[in-house]
């Protein structure tokens, strides 16, 4: 098993599973190869961001306008550059509001270190109690 699928095996097991939180990472999902996100960026620089975009997503899902369950998917893209792009896929939907905010936020969050294209993946979220596929 490559270290990269280790490392996310990892993380979807370490995340809170209170349902009263208002935050839950459920899995992580490469939209990728593993062998061509491995070539792009190091476990560790990953790691490390997944960590700060989930902590930035929990910061926001307490402040939320609602405390509705939700669940679904915070999609990432980061290029060499340092440029990124988030988006969400979270049913049923935020308020325009809410969503520009975990948006806002999410994007401010320092990037990791790619080199030699753009990686994109996906953190699995539960907001309010939701868990993924109930």
């Amino acid at each position: 098993m490559s270290r990269l699928v280790l490392l996310m095996a990892l993380l979807a097991l370490t995340s809170p599973a209170f349902a009263d939180e208002p935050f839950r990472q459920d899995s992580i999902v490469l939209l990728q190869p593993g062998f061509l996100m491995e070539q792009r960026v190091s476990v560790e620089e990953l790691s490390a961001y997944l960590k700060r975009l989930t902590e930035s997503a929990a910061r926001q899902a307490a402040t939320l306008s609602d405390h509705v369950a939700r669940t679904g998917s915070i999609v990432f893209a980061v290029r060499p550059d340092g440029s990124r792009k988030v988006w969400l896929d979270i049913k049923p939907a935020l308020s325009e509001a809410d969503s520009r905010s975990m948006i806002t936020a999410l994007e401010s969050s320092a990037p990791c270190a790619v080199r030699e294209g753009t990686i994109v993946a996906a953190i699995n979220v539960s907001f309010w109690g939701e868990r993924r596929g109930s």
